[in-house]
């Protein structure tokens, strides 16, 4: 569950947005705001998206070329 606490902090470290996050992860701006705020504990699948994206995207916060989503 750290990444998902953590994920507005390494999504601003990516350089995206949480439009362009959500898009990627198939859910709304919306909620990945409300992750990020809390006031919604994600599914397991959408859990499960974010510890892949973070996997890719969260420690350098550089490969955001390689993601294959829109900028």
């Amino acid at each position: 569950m750290s990444n998902v606490m953590n994920l507005k902090q390494i999504r601003k470290s990516a350089g995206w947005g949480q439009k362009r996050l959500g898009d990627f992860l198939g859910v709304d701006a919306s909620t990945i705001s409300r992750v990020e705020s809390g006031k919604v504990i994600p599914s397991g699948p959408l859990t499960k998206m974010i510890d892949l994206w973070v996997e890719q995207h969260g420690a350098a916060g550089t490969q955001t070329e390689n993601c294959g989503a829109a900028q």
